[in-house]
C-alpha cells in the first residue's frame, strides 16, 4: 500500500523555483535530466541561489511539507544577498530517495537506504551538477541547505562543481547529516568539500536514534567505500579540524532525525511532542542566524543551542 496520497500535499505550497529529479511521486527512478519548474511559465536565476535538499525516504508530499514549513518560518529572516526574501532566491530540489513497495514493506525504511545513497551519489549529484553548469551560468554563488542524505548530496555536489570550475560556494547548512564522518578526514571522499565553502553550519543531535542505530547498518550495506558501522556527522558533529573552511558545529538538544525543518505544531496531521517542537524551533532559529551573521572564525567552532523550555500542553504523540 503506497504512503503517498495527493491529498497529503500541503496547501499553499507554491515555490518560485523547483529542480525536480523525480519521475514518480513515490519511489521510481531518477529523472534523466533536471526538470525545472518556475511559478508561472519562465523565470530568471539571480547571481546567488540557495538550494533546499530533502533527505531519505521522503515521497513528494513529505518533502513539500518540509519545504513549506521551512519557507514559512524563514521567509522574513533568511535573506538573500540583496535583502531578498527566501522565496525569491531559493530552489526546492526533489529526488527519489524513497521506495514504493507492497504492504508492510513500504514502511521498512532501512531496506531501501543503500539504494537511495547510491542513487544520490551516482545519479542525482551528476545530473544536478550538469544542470547547474549548463543552465545556471548566471549564478555566481551557490548556497545549500541539506537534511539527512540531502546533506550528502550537498557535499558531493560541492566536490563535483568545484572540480569542474562551478560557481563559488557560499553558506552551507547540514542538518542531521547522514554522512560518514570519516569521509571528511584527510584522504576521504569529501575531504575538500568544506574548503570551498564560505561557511558551514553542522546541526547535529546526540538524541538522533536514526543516525545512532539505522545509519551505521544501512551505510555498511551500501555498495562502494561507504565504511563499516561508521559514525554519522549529524549525530556528534565531529568535523575534522583538518577540514578547513569556516565550520560551526552546533548541537540541537533533543532533536530527532526529522526535527530540523522548523515544524511547530503538527506534521502529517498529528501534533508533535514538546521536545520535538522545541528542537525544531531552535534549529530554525540557528539557520536564520547562520545566514544573517558575518564570516565565522577560521577553523571548527563548537557551540550548543540553549535549551528551549517547551509548553507541553495539548501537544500529544510523536510523528513517525
Amino acid at each position: 500500500m503506497a504512503r503517498f496520497h495527493p491529498q497529503d500535499r500541503p496547501g499553499g505550497y507554491d515555490p518560485r523555483l523547483v529542480f525536480d529529479l523525480r519521475v514518480d511521486d513515490e519511489g521510481g527512478p531518477v529523472r534523466p535530466g533536471v526538470l525545472v519548474r518556475w511559478r508561472g511559465t519562465t523565470g530568471r536565476l539571480g547571481s546567488e541561489l540557495v538550494m533546499l535538499i530533502h533527505g531519505f525516504n521522503n515521497h513528494r508530499a513529505e518533502a513539500e511539507a518540509a519545504y513549506a514549513v521551512f519557507r514559512q518560518r524563514q521567509q522574513s529572516t533568511c535573506r538573500g544577498p540583496a535583502g531578498e526574501a527566501l522565496d525569491d532566491w531559493a530552489a526546492d530540489v526533489f529526488w527519489p530517495g524513497d521506495a514504493k513497495a507492497p504492504g508492510i514493506l513500504d514502511t521498512a525504511d532501512a531496506l531501501c537506504y543503500p539504494g537511495a545513497v547510491v542513487a544520490a551519489r551516482d545519479e542525482v549529484v551528476p545530473r544536478l551538477a550538469a544542470h547547474l553548469r549548463q543552465a545556471a551560468a548566471g549564478v555566481s554563488r551557490l548556497h545549500l541547505v541539506g537534511h539527512s542524505v540531502g546533506a550528502r548530496i550537498a557535499l558531493e555536489l560541492i566536490e563535483q562543481l568545484q572540480r569542474d570550475g562551478g560557481p563559488a560556494i557560499g553558506r552551507v547548512v547540514l542538518m542531521a547529516a547522514a554522512v560518514p564522518t570519516f569521509m571528511l578526514q584527510p584522504g576521504g571522499r569529501l575531504e575538500h568539500a568544506t574548503l570551498w565553502a564560505q561557511a558551514v553550519e553542522v546541526l547535529h543531535s546526540r538524541s538522533d536514534r536514526v543516525l545512532q542505530w539505522a545509519f551505521p547498518v544501512g551505510q555498511s550495506a551500501t555498495p562502494g567505500h561507504e565504511g563499516f558501522l561508521p559514525e554519522a556527522l549529524g549525530r556528534f558533529g565531529r568535523v575534522p579540524a583538518t577540514a578547513g573552511g569556516q565550520v560551526t558545529s552546533t548541537e540541537v538538544p533533543g532533536a530527532g532525525h526529522g526535527d530540523y525543518w522548523g515544524w511547530i505544531d503538527q506534521r502529517d496531521g498529528r501534533f508533535i511532542d514538546a521536545t520535538a517542537q522545541a528542537a525544531n524551533s531552535a534549529a530554525a532559529d540557528a539557520v536564520a542566524q547562520f545566514f544573517d551573521r558575518g564570516p565565522a572564525p577560521r577553523g571548527v567552532a563548537k557551540r550548543q543551542i540553549a535549551s528551549v523550555e517547551p509548553t507541553p500542553a495539548r501537544l500529544v504523540g510523536a510523528p513517525a
